[in-house]
């Protein structure tokens, strides 16, 4: 990853998109999109923010509406990010989202 870093930032520099609220960030292997990616997150590193969303699309099941896992944490390029349990517990609460294990489904 740190290479990647490295990449991403001599071909970018360091670009600050001042009010950005979202990052569409590719996820193909490392060796395909990761100067890409890498530079998608060396951006969200620098505006520090203070909540994150992570949403992700299945590429092999179904789901009817947004499945919530039961994680404390989610990994990421840029380390552990820990999940706000009262915000999943709140969301639970209305639809379209529902708890679950997307391999369960």
């Amino acid at each position: 990853m740190e290479q990647l870093f490295a990449r991403s930032g001599g071909r970018t520099g360091a670009i600050e998109l001042r009010g950005a609220r979202a990052f569409v960030v590719p996820h193909a292997g490392p060796e395909y999109s990761g100067t890409v990616a890498a530079a998608a997150y060396q951006q969200i590193a620098r505006s520090k923010p203070e909540r994150i969303a992570v949403l992700g699309f299945s590429h092999f099941m179904f789901h009817q509406g947004v499945l919530i896992p039961d994680v404390d944490a989610y990994r990421t390029p840029l380390g552990e990010i820990a999940v706000d349990r009262g915000e999943r517990n709140a969301l639970l609460g209305s639809k379209p989202f529902s708890a679950g294990d997307p391999r369960d489904h």
